[in-house]
């Protein structure tokens, strides 16, 4: 059958994908003017600790990775694209991703379903909000301000949940990110360090308090005020 040409909004998934691809095309042009870098193991994902801004591209890529690598060729919605899927199913394909090749995997492949294990919602939520962030913070965008006010107000409301161990264990963190002082010269790697350690935290969070939170300020005008608002 012809495919169809209806379009559907992408889901929260093809989002996070994108904006993954993005902060890797920001974080290539400024940090290596090559294009290359190297793309962290999939077994080392969640260890990397002491991250610096040039580590960002390599473990973020080998998070797409890991997702393309997840991907079941033999479901119908997969195969028109399993040329392209094989290809960036291979890790090397990673390590090169000019911006030809990050427009064909957001134009074809971010909203291919995955396999993996699913994941948290909110946790994934917090994950976007983070590239968005990191990308804001590359490009001295006035989306900075309400993004970072969004990830304050995740830490204070993290604060009232300190009886719970895994949250005190994270407690000078969630405080510092209160502050104006932490904000001062933050970088990726911060940023990076930040969704980390409190992506499994956020699910904490009673969904009454947490519901506002998370809002879309890319839609600006050139005064920086805020002409599109969305919650996701």
């Amino acid at each position: 059958m012809p495919p169809s040409e209806g379009r559907i909004g992408d889901s929260l998934g093809a989002k996070l994908f994108k904006s993954r691809l993005e902060l890797i095309g920001e974080l290539d042009e400024k940090m290596a003017p090559s294009g290359v870098h190297a793309v962290a193991e999939s077994s080392k994902l969640e260890e990397a600790v002491g991250l610096l801004d040039k580590d960002v591209p390599g473990l973020t890529a080998a998070k797409l990775h890991e997702h393309v690598g997840a991907m079941n060729l033999e479901k119908f919605v997969v195969r028109p694209q399993r040329r392209l899927v094989e290809k960036c199913a291979r890790a090397e394909a990673w390590a090169v991703l000019p911006a030809e090749a990050r427009s064909e995997l957001a134009t074809h492949v971010a909203n291919l379903p995955t396999e993996l294990d699913p994941e948290n919602e909110e946790a994934k939520r917090f994950d976007l909000l983070l590239p968005k962030l990191q990308l804001a913070t590359l490009r001295g965008d006035h989306a900075f301000e309400g993004l970072r006010d969004q990830v304050q107000g995740i830490a204070g409301l993290l604060e009232e949940k300190a009886s719970i161990p895994a949250v005190q264990a994270q407690m000078p963190l969630i405080l510092d990110l209160q502050t104006d002082e932490w904000w001062q010269d933050v970088t990726v790697a911060m940023l990076e360090g930040v969704r980390r350690r409190l992506r499994e935290l956020v699910q904490l969070i009673d969904r009454v308090s947490r519901t506002p939170l998370y809002s879309d300020f890319e839609g600006r005008d050139g005064t920086g005020d805020c002409v599109r608002s969305a919650r996701f």
